[in-house]
């Protein structure tokens, strides 16, 4: 297991466990896609990217990237007209950055390589602001 700084951004959808199952649908039907386009940009620099229900993780060694990707993820969020989804007007996300010493070596549920270590438990979403209707971090 190799050891690299990097930096870490964690995010999720704000009270994703209150939208109905419709909502679900059209959530990853159609929202999903759109974010994963923001991702193409920077995909091949990421040492991790992983996603389960609305949470993503992403690592990656140039904390530019990331603070760049974090501001499109926000904007989004902020300009996206829900209405047109039939989602919840006020349909916000959490994001967090940190940066820090992770260890990258071979995950064995996912067959590849995935990371592990402090820093990645300190940047995890329960920690996360609400940055989508006011200033990151407000």
């Amino acid at each position: 297991m190799d050891s690299q700084t990097a930096s870490i951004l964690f995010f999720d959808v704000a009270e994703y466990s209150k939208l109905t199952e419709p909502q679900l649908r059209v959530y990853f039907d159609s929202i999903a896609p759109e974010l994963a386009a923001l991702f193409t940009k920077c995909k091949d620099k990421l040492i991790e990217l992983n996603t389960w229900g609305d949470g993503i993780v992403a690592a990656c060694g140039d904390p530019y990237i990331l603070s760049r990707l974090a501001l499109d993820i926000r904007d989004f969020f902020r300009n996206k007209n829900w209405q047109d989804y039939h989602l919840p007007n006020d349909l916000s996300c959490r994001i967090a950055l940190n940066a820090g010493v992770v260890y990258v070596g071979k995950d064995p549920f996912r067959d590849k390589d995935g990371i592990v270590g402090s820093q990645v438990n300190l940047s995890a979403p329960n920690r996360a602001h609400h940055s989508s209707r006011r200033g990151m971090g407000h």
